[in-house]
Parts: structure tokens; C-alpha cells; sequence
């Protein structure tokens, strides 16, 4: 079983596989059982990836996108870890690079969204979009987030 403490460093990765697809195509195809139906498109794998460097704190209601081969995630929520008034939430920005398996540090110059969860983050072109949200004590204002990733 899966402690809290390890939920930040687990990272899992679902994979198609077409050739296992196929063979199970195959196999209810030839089925003797005239009631068999092939219900599965895909077969999938989901393996387990071990991540290095330090890992962003636990979290719930963050965004995240892909871009390149990174995810990004920005915000969230941790209510067990950060009991403290007005400390739930977070507006750090964390990078998973999926080719190394590593989280990256990251630093944000310029103006940085307040801390947030709830909210919609979105790529476009090579910038990440983030509006709207939740705050510690009230709804996000309407503004409109842009980070540039130079990674086009």
C-alpha cells in the first residue's frame, strides 16, 4: 500500500501496446465460446517510473500540460501538510522531464499568479495559459496567466 508521503515522487506512464492488441484480437476471435465479445480496442501497459531530483510537494486540484517532452504543473492544493491558515494552496510551477525521468527546478521571473487551485492551464503554441481558480478565501479573478516556454 502506498504511504502519503510516497504520493510525490510516483509517476506512471500507460503505454498502447498494438502487438498485444492484435494478439488479443486473435485470441477472442478464435474463442470457442460464441458469446465472446471483443470489447478491448487497446491494451495497454502501465508501468511504474522512477523519478529523480526533488520531488514538488503533495498536492490535489493542480493543472498540468504536456509540452515538448515535459510536464508542467502549476498549483494545487495540500490540506494535511499545510495546516497553517492561508497555506492550502500553492502557485509554484514544477517540470517532470519525461526523457530523463527527472524533475527539473524551475524558476519564474516576473509576475507569478497567486497561489491557486481548481484552475484551467492550457498550451498554446509555447506558452502555458492559466485562468481562473480558487483561492485560499475566494474565487480567482478573471485575469489571464501566459508563461513562455521558449521550447518551440
Amino acid at each position: 500500500m502506498t504511504t502519503e508521503s510516497e504520493y510525490n515522487t510516483q509517476a506512471w506512464i500507460l503505454r498502447c501496446n498494438s502487438q498485444k492488441t492484435a494478439l488479443l484480437t486473435q485470441a477472442l476471435a478464435a474463442s470457442k465460446d460464441a458469446t465472446t465479445e471483443i470489447t478491448a480496442k487497446y491494451v495497454v501497459e502501465l508501468e511504474k517510473l522512477r523519478l529523480e531530483g526533488p520531488a514538488p510537494r503533495l498536492r490535489a486540484q493542480q493543472t498540468g500540460v504536456f509540452f515538448t517532452h515535459f510536464v508542467a504543473l502549476f498549483g494545487g492544493r495540500n490540506d494535511s501538510e499545510c495546516a497553517e491558515p492561508d497555506t492550502h494552496c500553492m502557485n509554484d510551477l514544477c517540470l517532470l522531464d519525461l526523457e530523463k525521468y527527472e524533475w527539473q527546478p524551475v524558476v519564474v521571473y516576473g509576475f507569478v499568479p497567486s497561489a491557486r487551485w481548481g484552475h484551467t492551464m492550457v498550451l498554446h503554441n509555447d506558452k502555458i495559459v492559466v485562468f481562473g481558480g480558487v483561492t485560499e478565501r475566494r474565487y480567482c479573478s478573471s485575469s489571464v496567466y501566459k508563461l513562455e516556454t521558449g521550447m518551440t
